[in-house]
């Protein structure tokens, strides 16, 4: 959910949820990880938006048949989008985002991006 402040900068809050079942292993990894983000956005060109995030997530995994503590892990997302209009008041987008904290219970590698993609709708 977001909100527009001015033409070119809004700022919002997301909840987070990730059901992941990984079938590479002899056993089945799962985990069910949830969290919530504030951001804020400001757009440089009527498409292109600079993009800065706060998350923080809570994972826990099952390998083997054991499932290991939940670890609470905050995230810093800075990088950048691109939207464009596909009907009235509905974007399609795509933003690649770096975390910049690189906490040590983090799942993902250094240096890897958050890549996303989707649509949004507005009133």
């Amino acid at each position: 959910i977001g909100y527009r402040l001015t033409p070119k900068f809004s700022v919002g809050g997301k909840l987070h949820y990730e059901y992941v079942q990984d079938n590479r292993y002899k056993n089945t990894v799962t985990s069910h990880n949830y969290g919530g983000s504030m951001f804020v956005r400001y757009r440089i060109t009527p498409n292109l938006y600079a993009h800065g995030e706060l998350a923080y997530m809570s994972y826990q995994y099952s390998v083997l048949g054991i499932t290991t503590q939940r670890n609470w892990v905050p995230f810093g997302l800075l990088g950048a989008g691109y939207g464009y209009p596909v009907a009235p008041r509905t974007w399609a987008f795509v933003e690649v985002l770096w975390d910049v904290i690189q906490h040590e219970n983090s799942p993902y590698k250094a240096g890897e991006p958050f890549i996303s993609v989707g649509v949004s709708s507005g009133f």
